[in-house]
């Protein structure tokens, strides 16, 4: 019996401390959602637990210390209570609030694109370090207003990495070569050379600024990044070819693609 009420105490005071324990994080709000009357749940990008879902009470006030710290595009640090199911949040403290990204539609569109393939592409305390100082990087660089639409498409191919779906950008998906690279293959996941195009139903041909590009997109480090200048015909082509790519390989529909496309028709 003694036995037992102390088993019992143990129990309580395990759940009491989970209860209690702190954590302090770095991250990015990807996500934000309405809970109850006042309240927000926001997933967070994190780089040491991956994406942490928590709710943070009375958020949706204007004149809640919690607002401004759980808008989407945020980065700061946040202190929670650990808990075994949702998790509080305490306080926030903004790093950066990316404020260029959230007044500009543009910005908006492409960011969000990219937070979409961080949800849709990661699970909950799955840890991507690499993906999330790429996130951090490229976010940094919309904001300081470089060319957008290369920085997606990085970020895409760094993407299909995570997938588990990265095409061959080095040589022939058919025979390995390295020599006389000419076109690409959806279906087949990569390069195509002279000899093996015809074996791809779908092969497309493409100039070598384009192969060069996609093979460069995969080898460039998040710290490596600077200026690239791109007609926009080869944007362009390295759009349908990773949009073409994704779509096939993830079966994944991407809501934030329409609010890009509609801006492409203004």
């Amino acid at each position: 019996m003694k036995m037992r009420i102390l088993t019992r105490f143990a129990d309580s005071f395990t759940s009491f401390k989970e209860g209690l324990q702190l954590e302090k994080i770095e991250g990015i709000v990807i996500k934000t959602q309405e809970y109850k009357e006042k309240d927000k749940l926001l997933w967070i990008f994190t780089r040491t637990y991956g994406k942490v879902s928590l709710v943070a009470h009375s958020a949706k006030k204007s004149s809640s210390h919690l607002s401004a710290c759980t808008q989407r595009f945020t980065y700061g640090l946040y202190v929670f209570t650990w808990r075994s199911g949702l998790s509080t949040l305490r306080s926030g403290e903004i790093l950066n609030n990316f404020n260029m990204i959230k007044t500009n539609l543009w910005k908006t569109a492409y960011a969000s694109y990219l937070l979409e393939l961080i949800d849709k592409g990661i699970h909950d305390g799955e840890q991507h370090p690499y993906v999330y100082e790429w996130l951090l990087r490229i976010l940094q660089k919309i904001d300081e207003d470089e060319d957008a639409e290369i920085l997606i498409r990085i970020f895409e191919m760094k993407m299909t990495e995570v997938f588990g779906i990265q095409p061959n950008v080095e040589s022939c998906v058919h025979c390995n070569s390295c020599e006389n690279l000419v076109g690409f293959t959806v279906a087949d996941g990569g390069f195509l050379c002279g000899n093996c195009f015809v074996l791809s139903q779908d092969a497309i041909l493409y100039p070598p600024a384009v192969l060069h590009l996609l093979y460069l997109f995969s080898k460039i480090g998040p710290k490596q990044i600077g200026n690239i200048s791109v007609k926009q015909e080869t944007k362009n082509m390295l759009k349908k070819i990773l949009y073409d790519y994704l779509d096939r390989h993830t079966g994944i529909f991407f809501n934030s693609r329409k609010f890009i496309e509609e801006l492409d028709l203004l």
